[in-house]
């Protein structure tokens, strides 16, 4: 049971270090910036935009060249150049586009995040409640559990009780009746047992009758050792049947 309980602390004790270091990265998260220079990517596609800008500059301002006999001109310089120009914009295009791609990355990261924290905040209260309910259910079992336990102690009490209750005829002969002297007489307790043997109607009747009478007498516990109960295979005594009533009286 403790190593049990050890180990449900532990399961609740990691899911809350997970909820508070997803929680801890969210609220450091860096705010979002882009600086192309730092992106590879993009560092491939300026590389590849300025040579064909400079090709593209190039072959323009030698077609000119080639129109006006072999000598540049400012028109040929100029062309060369919005040549050159249209690659650079070209560039500054797909930077914004790498750039909106960067963001939409670094969104669908927060989302992940607030997702992945959502769910464990979600598994760690369904484990609370299901640890919390088998524990209600656990006590529940031990409470009916000892209900139980505590109406068969009280029913067999009862049994009890009921077991060694003496008919009222009965009862009312022990109490009429009285032993003499401090001493137990065995004569005196055969006159009782023939007087209201009609009324007896088990060994157990018959040995609480003689012990309300004779209890206190001297010899009385030594003579209930003496007596076998008639028909047992064991040698049972009722000494034995009075210590079956009274177990307290036992070692006494």
């Amino acid at each position: 049971m403790q190593e049990k309980k050890k180990k449900e602390q532990e399961y609740e004790i990691n899911y809350s270090d997970a909820i508070k270091q997803n929680l801890s990265d969210i609220l450091t998260r860096r705010e979002f910036s882009y600086d192309p220079e730092k992106d590879a990517i993009f560092g491939k596609y300026k590389k590849l935009y300025t040579e064909q800008g400079k090709r593209a500059m190039q072959d323009t301002m030698g077609n000119a060249a080639l129109l006006t006999g072999g000598y540049g001109n400012s028109y040929g310089t100029y062309a060369g150049q919005q040549a050159y120009n249209s690659y650079m914009q070209a560039l500054s295009d797909k930077s914004l586009e790498l750039e909106q791609r960067a963001y939409d990355r670094y969104r669908d990261e927060e989302n992940s995040a607030y997702k992945r924290l959502n769910t464990l905040m979600g598994y760690y209260t369904d484990d609370r409640d299901f640890q919390y309910r088998k524990e209600q259910d656990r006590l529940a079992q031990d409470n009916l559990m000892n209900d139980r336990e505590r109406d068969k102690y009280e029913n067999d009490r009862q049994y009890e009780l009921d077991r060694i209750k003496l008919n009222a005829t009965l009862q009312g002969a022990v109490d009429k009746e009285q032993g003499t002297g401090e001493d137990f007489d065995p004569e005196e307790a055969y006159e009782f047992i023939v007087k209201y043997n009609e009324e007896i109607y088990t060994d157990e009747e018959f040995v609480e009758a003689l012990y309300q009478l004779y209890g206190d007498k001297k010899g009385f516990y030594d003579w209930l050792k003496n007596m076998k109960v008639p028909g047992t295979v064991n040698g049972r005594t009722y000494l034995r049947v009075l210590y079956d009533i009274h177990p307290e009286l036992e070692g006494v």
